[in-house]
């Protein structure tokens, strides 16, 4: 995926490449790792896990912690629950 962003400061362009895996049930636990690539090469690797319920054929819903490790220059590791 290709995100772009555009804001206050200069624009610019992220690379986002994702595993997650998951059982097809209706409620199952996944596991996902994601990795952001900028102009400037390695931006972060986020690792997720957590439950995803799946209401109906087209919607599901995830409930899950994330840890998002992150280069030095643009800040602090983050810990994420959705």
């Amino acid at each position: 995926m290709i995100e772009r962003f555009d804001g206050a400061g200069p624009g610019f362009n992220r690379y986002r490449h994702r595993l997650r895996l998951s059982n097809p049930a209706k409620v199952s636990p996944y596991a996902g790792v994601e990795m952001f690539h900028g102009a400037e090469g390695w931006r972060s690797t986020r690792y997720s896990g957590g439950v995803r319920w799946q209401t109906s054929d087209r919607f599901e819903m995830d409930f899950g912690y994330f840890f998002e490790n992150r280069r030095n220059s643009l800040g602090p590791n983050r810990h994420m629950v959705s």
